[in-house]
């Protein structure tokens, strides 16, 4: 008789369990779950575009950094000299000098066509020049420029030998600044084959 009941209670306790296991949670929604899923891999894609782009940022950061570095260790060439070649002035305007016999023009910031020297990058550089004349009884001049800033002005007079004189100064630059030189109302100036009268500078260090 109690294995009677023992085993009638088993089976109604089997019978429960199994209808349980067939019946589904009413809690759980297979199409909320999908659309959470999906909300999930979008949030993700976003996130993935995010730090791709902050990592395209680092990189060139990281090359601007790369770069600088390298101009550190290897600081950029920049010289030039020219020589006039040949006797100029006098005229009734001040001229614009042209030194059209190019020495040296490490970088290629000086233009023989136009005379000017132009900074091809922030920094200071040390600008010079040398002036001759040899007319009898005449005044030689020169006049330095940044831009439309005269920097300098020397002169002198001619006696009819050789006269010399020269100039020179440390001049803050900026990319894209530009110095030259100038022949003075009247003056006149003299050089030949041996480079009496020049046009130099160069690039002291980087700012």
């Amino acid at each position: 008789m109690k294995a009677g009941v023992v085993l009638a209670l088993v089976f109604l306790l089997c019978n429960s369990s199994l209808q349980d296991a067939e019946t589904p949670d009413p809690k759980f929604d297979v199409n909320q779950e999908i659309i959470q899923l999906h909300d999930r891999v979008t949030r993700l894609k976003e996130d993935l575009k995010v730090m791709e782009k902050n990592n395209a940022a680092l990189r060139m950061r990281l090359a601007a950094a790369n770069l600088e570095l390298k101009n550190l260790k290897e600081p950029p060439k920049i010289a030039f000299s020219a020589a006039l070649t040949h006797p100029v002035g006098h005229y009734n305007v001040d001229i614009t000098l042209v030194y059209t016999k190019v020495i040296t023009n490490v970088g290629r910031a000086y233009n023989p066509v136009t005379g000017i020297f132009t900074a091809p990058l922030n920094g200071s550089y040390y600008i010079r020049f040398t002036s001759c004349d040899n007319t009898d009884s005449h005044g030689m001049a020169v006049d330095l420029y940044k831009n439309n800033e005269k920097m300098n002005g020397l002169s002198k007079y001619s006696n009819g030998f050789m006269t010399y004189f020269s100039g020179g100064l440390v001049i803050q630059l900026e990319a894209g600044d530009v110095v030259y030189t100038k022949l003075p109302a009247n003056s006149k100036l003299y050089d030949d084959a041996n480079n009496r009268t020049t046009f130099s500078g160069f690039l002291i260090f980087p700012m």
